[in-house]
């Protein structure tokens, strides 16, 4: 099934559960960059979908909506961006 996926002969799944679990057989740690990784491929050939993971987190996280639109008010720059992401980091724990 993984080189259906890999040859682009079929679509790869979209469910986090199955991405978890896939990313679990192949030794991937979680929350690691790898990790994040496979769901950001998983997500690409669905033109302006977010990642599975990234999609379950915000539909059971309330105020996500919130900060999206805050941080598009503000227009942040990529670098504004990453400097905002690297600074959670830091100060709440690894992503």
């Amino acid at each position: 099934n993984l080189c259906n996926i890999e040859y682009g002969r079929v679509p790869p799944p979209q469910d986090p559960e199955t991405l978890e679990e896939i990313a679990e057989t192949l030794g991937i740690e979680r929350g690691s960059k790898e990790w994040n990784t496979l769901f950001d491929l998983a997500s690409r050939h669905k033109k302006g979908a977010l990642p599975a993971d990234v999609m379950a987190f915000t539909r059971k996280t309330p105020g996500i909506p919130i900060l999206l639109r805050t941080i598009q008010n503000k227009k942040l720059t990529k670098k504004e961006l990453l400097d905002l992401a690297d600074y959670v980091q830091r100060h709440y724990g690894k992503l």
